[in-house]
């Protein structure tokens, strides 16, 4: 069975993220997780089982 390195998935992630791809959301203990919705919204996240979903809400347009 093929393998992949951390190495190559953290760089490819890196790329993506740089390239405008996806969007890196960080958290208060050190982790993240990328998002492939990468304009301006909010999330939800479960207590029990750390599921995490997007919600979409308007933003008052600011200048």
């Amino acid at each position: 069975m093929p393998t992949i390195s951390f190495a190559t998935v953290y760089n490819s992630l890196r790329f993506l993220k740089d390239a405008g791809h996806i969007a890196e959301i960080h958290f208060g203990n050190g982790a993240s997780r990328f998002d492939k919705c990468t304009h301006r919204h909010d999330h939800a996240m479960c207590t029990a089982c750390g599921k995490l979903v997007d919600i979409e809400m308007e933003y008052p347009r600011t200048s």
